[in-house]
């Protein structure tokens, strides 16, 4: 008997606490009959309630740690890395589970604020004390909508920690972190729109299945939408115009009021009305080849195609340097010029003068050792005294520049590629943000050039090192294979002053290995079998005394550039950014005219509205043509495309080196006018349409809740 009172006193109590809470709410709530502000007193017990809500509380933390966690990943292994690539597969990722715990989120707070609360008597209690059913719906949507928020927010304060803890590349990160964050907090408000009127007037087990369905049709549609492009063959990066044009906008526009600006672009007529500095490069290009051609053709060649196969022969042969030095095969030398084969071996060294200093940035080696030869490709040109004046600094002051990235190889100048299932060798990232820093403090008359070219290095650098992206014509020159890495690594290939060529097996397979030659083997000639003696006007010759100190110089040359890659980066990018300033350089004028036709098949965006949210879900807070690349990649489960093209992208046609025949004096391409940006799809601009299209869904939630509230 006194077990049974004590049961029963026992429930009495609980029914009285709950009465007791009960009445606090309701006198909470009569009190908005006397007082509009007591409005905010019904939003902050509701926002009390769902907070102390556990299926609340389950979906608020689920999304939390989920797209916490991925962002670490997406950090860890794709923006430090600056690794485009895989940044295209975490994308896809963070969309996918980000879509569905966003969707699982709201769906829980939404069955807790219109269906729980409805169930437990809360809407009745709120009607009696006074409050219209219109703020009684409003107070839920604006509850619904903080709780978002506040996960957005803990979301923006997780993202800005992590970035002061890991220090990633701050356009990355804000192209991918923060847009992220800020597309599932738009995501959250499209949902709980969408779901409002639906979850309202129908049952729990039909709101629920309706937000599972819109979970699977966000969360897939952009995934399947971007298949056809795969199948088609349309899923492929474009040579990214608008994006060059970028940068050399910005290289220019940087320096053109600045000392350095006038010096580097500045070219006067000679007593012919000729440009000083194309009849200079001439000459140089004259006696380097002993070709009379054609100056912006040859700065324009294009060695990405350096190491080409040729099928020249039935059988493979397994050839190696060291059947090449001992005479067992006779040999012809590719030329990079002509694109023949020759056994001229002047070839080999205009080729190698072109190559070091058009596509590795290894522009300070002298080759006037060789008889006729000029020092350099820029000799006595304006560009040279720069590239000379930089080397010196490091050269004379090398002991206060650190060596941590000696040896390193930069991908910058490598296209990876792998066969007969061997691991390529691995590149390096190399940044020359604390090199160029330096350097600025040893050569202040040309810290506006360095300073610009630091800056641009650092901001396109991910775009740079893709394997899709090719931004300045004069890029990734190497194949690096399972057979070549080995060498790579060593000072006796990339970082070396000897000549560079391609060798090829008369009537046998082209070999896949470059080759570094001696020039006293060339002199020598005893290490080559060939059938044809005359090797060209070269004007070979063994070394005087003066002439083997040059040589000896640029061996310590090569050293340098070992010891500093930053230097090489650094070299390449004042070379390239100061020709395409000039040129664009294109291998023909039909380059162009695909860009054109691709741009304009890029326009289907705009109405594509399946690939919509794929696209948002990254780059609002980054430059258009800068997002198009980041988002490039072809392992990425989401295509993009291109959201912005160059519209006047044809005007720059008779800039190309085909068209330059006149030797005018030289004048920047963008002096000409404005580069003219047509976008298919204005990422902030479509946030804010998807906006407008889902708020009359909240008037349809509503006229649902008027009508249910009152059953």
């Amino acid at each position: 008997m006194e077990t049974n009172n004590k049961e029963l006193d026992v429930k009495l109590s609980k029914k009285a606490r709950k009465l007791q809470k009960d009445f606090v709410l309701a006198e909470n709530l009569e009190q908005v009959r006397s007082h509009k502000v007591n409005t905010s007193v019904i939003y902050g017990i509701n926002l009390k309630m769902a907070f102390r809500n556990p299926g609340v509380l389950v979906g608020f933390f689920i999304h939390l740690i989920l797209t916490m966690s991925l962002i670490v990943v997406e950090v860890n292994n794709g923006i430090l890395t600056q690794d485009i690539n895989k940044l295209g597969l975490y994308k896809t990722l963070i969309y996918a589970m980000g879509t569905i715990s966003t969707v699982f989120a709201v769906l829980l707070h939404l069955l807790f604020l219109f269906k729980k609360q409805k169930k437990s008597g809360i809407h009745a209690i709120e009607l009696r004390a006074g409050l219209v059913s219109w703020k009684s719906y409003a107070i839920r949507c604006s509850v619904s909508f903080t709780i978002s928020m506040v996960a957005t927010i803990i979301l923006f304060i997780f993202g800005a920690i992590y970035q002061q803890m890991t220090n990633p590349p701050a356009a990355l990160y804000a192209s991918f972190v923060y847009s992220q964050i800020f597309f599932l907090g738009f995501l959250s408000i499209i949902i709980l729109l969408i779901m409002l009127p639906i979850l309202i007037f129908s049952s729990t087990m039909v709101g629920t299945l309706f937000a599972t369905v819109v979970m699977f049709v966000f969360t897939l549609t952009p995934v399947f939408s971007s298949l056809k492009f795969k199948f088609t063959g349309s899923m492929k990066a474009p040579d990214d115009y608008s994006l060059k044009l970028s940068l050399l906008n910005e290289f220019y526009n940087n320096l053109k009021d600045t000392n350095n600006g006038k010096e580097i672009f500045g070219d006067e007529a000679n007593s012919n009305g000729e440009s000083t500095t194309l009849k200079q490069l001439e000459s140089n290009i004259q006696k380097m080849s002993q070709n009379s051609s054609d100056t912006m053709e040859n700065l324009r060649l294009d060695f990405s195609n350096n190491r080409l196969f040729g099928n020249y022969g039935s059988q493979q042969l397994p050839l190696t340097e060291s059947d090449f030095a001992s005479g067992k095969t006779k040999w012809n030398f590719y030329n990079s010029e002509t694109r023949q084969f020759s056994t001229n071996f002047n070839n080999i060294i205009s080729s190698t003068m072109l190559y070091n200093s058009l596509n590795i940035g290894q522009s300070n080696y002298d080759w006037s050792y060789i008889v006729g030869k000029p020092k350099s490709i820029f000799e006595n040109t304006t560009i040279q005294k720069v590239l000379d004046a930089i080397y010196n600094a490091v050269d004379t002051h090398k002991n206060q520049f650190s060596a941590d990235n000696s040896s390193k190889l930069s991908p910058l100048f490598y296209t990876q590629y792998t066969q007969y299932n061997y691991q390529s060798e691995p590149t390096s990232n190399v940044m020359i943000e604390n090199f160029t820093n330096k350097l600025i403090d040893l050569l202040p008359e040309y810290s506006s050039l360095i300073s610009n070219i630091r800056d641009i290095y650092s901001k396109y650098y991910p775009i740079f090192i893709a394997s899709e992206a090719k931004i300045l014509g004069n890029q990734s020159p190497y194949l690096l294979d399972n057979r070549t890495a080995s060498k790579f690594k060593s000072k006796n290939h990339f970082y070396t002053s000897q000549l560079k060529t391609t060798g090829y097996m008369e009537g046998g397979y082209s070999s896949s290995i470059g080759l570094t030659i001696d020039y006293k083997d060339l002199v020598s000639g005893g290490a080559f079998e060939t059938d044809n003696p005359d090797w060209g006007k070269t004007g070979l010759a063994d070394l005087t005394e003066e002439q083997q100190a040059i040589y000896d110089k640029n061996i310590e040359v090569a050293d340098m550039y070992y010891k500093h890659p930053e230097l090489t980066i650094l070299n390449w990018f004042i070379i390239n950014c100061w020709y395409e300033v000039f040129t664009l350089n294109l291998s023909s004028p039909d380059d162009l005219y695909n860009y054109y036709n691709q741009a304009k098949a890029g326009s289907g965006l705009t109405t594509d509205i399946s690939r919509h949210f794929g696209v948002m879900s990254s780059g609002i807070f980054t430059n258009p043509s800068i997002n198009d690349s980041y988002n490039s990649s072809m392992t990425s489960g989401i295509y993009q495309g291109q959201t912005v093209s160059v519209s006047n992208i044809l005007d720059y046609e008779k800039y190309l080196p085909t068209y330059n025949k006149s030797y005018t004096p030289l004048r920047p391409i963008l002096e000409a006018g404005s580069i003219k940006y047509k976008q298919a799809f204005i990422i902030p601009l479509a946030f804010a349409i998807y906006l407008l299209i889902a708020a009359p869904l909240s008037y349809l939630g509503y006229l649902a809740y008027n009508k249910k509230i009152k059953v």
